[in-house]
């Protein structure tokens, strides 16, 4: 059986990474364990694709599933192997590594072909897709040393690569991984240089423009940004997603007028499918279209032009249906005369009907809290009000961040310096992009993230804060 003399080889190749371990003088003792443990580990995952492929073989099909899972499992051990020690890593363990991943393409091969011809012709969504390692090249580079970390064994393998014999797909991909891995050494002005070079070659890369507009915002230079971000747009013009992740920045830049015309993008592909029901548009890869009004309230009100957040409401309720449109328009109605104590009485009723259904309440406390506490004649009171306040599992984790803002908000109306830095630092810590404008609209939080604007723009900015540039979240 192909399949078992491959996990042989496998086993084999563990074997002798093990041995190169053991007699490496450069690890130490607490190296050397976390090693043995998870090299162990990955013997038992090539031994168990071993026995649920027999098994499958003799008709147990649901254990080819099992043998992708274990598959799967060894190779992110593996990388986690390679972690441990990259900083001693060498050239014996190299080669030993490449050997081992080479045999890993293969047995996923056999497994691929092998579920492939089990699915029925009629469920051709269930097959899964097999990896060519000669589609991409450079894309096979990067697979075989980013998600270990062999940082600078890939900038060998790179710069060796003569550009000319590559095809357009692999010339973006060599491009875009030379960026990458400048701007993940800081080097942000070297990693920009590459992609400004790249954009004469590859003018119409999603990711070329959209990793050189996040650098160029990273560097405070939001005019040059804008210019690529335009790019982005024109290219991924049907993505309401990447369209939302822009808009999200231009927020933080105040790039308001140029914010709304992407918004209204997004709205206008609501009116083409014609629905806004939730389940429906998330199933097709919108976001809802609650958010995206909230985006265009948030950005209307600071153009001091709320009226076209009401006339896309009515807009709405003539053409499409099915939707709790009262609920967005009363919510409009407050953020826009920032008379929050009006809705007051109405959170506290859904709060005692969640009681009596048993559910979650942190979201609406949170609300009250937040109204109750712009309304306290001192800090202490505002402070009391916002620690009143019980989170639960069953809540969302960003609520607290929430109450953190709104304690930094009532530092600074009573002139509590020290605590607002307190609170204000524990609040960039864990949302460096502050929140999003669909937040902001429904807890009202807009006065007090412009405050907050200015340290985003002066210290944070998105490469270091979430918004990570394309291979960054590949591993």
């Amino acid at each position: 059986m192909e399949l078992e003399i491959l996990i042989q080889k496998q086993l084999k190749v563990v074997k002798n990474i093990l041995n190169e371990v053991k007699s490496n003088e450069k690890l130490d003792n607490k190296e050397k364990r976390k090693s043995v443990e998870l090299l162990k580990q990955i013997e038992e995952y090539f031994k168990s694709i071993m026995k649920n492929f027999k098994l499958f073989l003799e008709g147990n099909q649901m254990r080819i599933l099992t043998c992708h899972n274990n598959y799967q499992w060894s190779r992110n051990v593996f990388i986690s192997f390679v972690k441990n020690i990259k900083e001693k890593w060498n050239n014996n363990l190299e080669s030993l590594r490449l050997e081992l991943l080479n045999l890993l393409y293969d047995v996923r091969k056999i497994l691929v072909e092998t579920h492939n011809e089990q699915v029925p012709q009629h469920y051709p969504e269930e097959k899964i897709e097999q990896y060519d390692v000669n589609k991409n090249k450079i894309e096979t580079l990067i697979n075989n040393y980013y998600p270990f970390e062999l940082y600078n064994l890939l900038k060998t393998q790179l710069n060796a690569i003569d550009e000319s014999s590559l095809k357009p797909i692999e010339l973006e991909s060599l491009f875009d991984i030379k960026g990458v891995l400048e701007a993940r050494f800081g080097e942000l002005d070297k990693a920009i240089d590459i992609y400004e070079k790249a954009s004469d070659k590859v003018p119409d890369s999603f990711c070329l423009n959209y990793n050189l507009a996040l650098l160029l915002e990273k560097k405070g230079e939001m005019k040059k940004a804008f210019k690529y971000f335009s790019k982005v747009v024109s290219i991924e013009a049907e993505d309401p997603e990447i369209l939302l992740i822009i808009t999200r920045l231009y927020y933080l830049w105040d790039y308001y007028s140029e914010g709304l015309d992407l918004i209204q993008n997004v709205l206008d592909m609501y009116y083409e499918i014609g629905i806004i029901d939730d389940h429906v548009v998330s199933m097709r890869g919108y976001p809802t279209y609650g958010e995206t009004f909230a985006n265009l309230a948030v950005f209307a009100n600071f153009l001091k032009k709320p009226d076209l957040a009401f006339n896309e409401l009515e807009k709405a309720k003539k053409e499409l249906t099915d939707y709790p449109f009262e609920w967005l328009e009363s919510l409009l109605k407050v953020f826009v005369s920032n008379s929050w104590t009006e809705g007051l009485e109405k959170i506290e009723e859904e709060i005692k009907q969640l009681r009596k259904e048993n559910s979650p309440l942190g979201y609406h406390l949170t609300q009250q809290a937040l109204i109750k506490a712009r309304e306290a004649s001192s800090y202490e009171e505002a402070i009391k009000i916002l620690e009143s306040v019980k989170l639960t599992s069953f809540d969302y984790d960003w609520l607290k961040d929430i109450i953190n803002l709104s304690k930094a908000e009532a530092a600074n109306r009573f002139d509590e310096n020290e605590e607002e830095q307190k609170f204000r630092k524990e609040f960039l810590e864990d949302q460096p992009l502050l929140f999003e404008p669909y937040i902001v609209f429904r807890f009202g939080i807009d006065k007090y993230q412009e405050i907050l604007k200015e340290t985003y723009q002066k210290e944070q900015r998105s490469v270091d804060s979430g918004i990570k540039i394309h291979y960054f979240f590949k591993s």
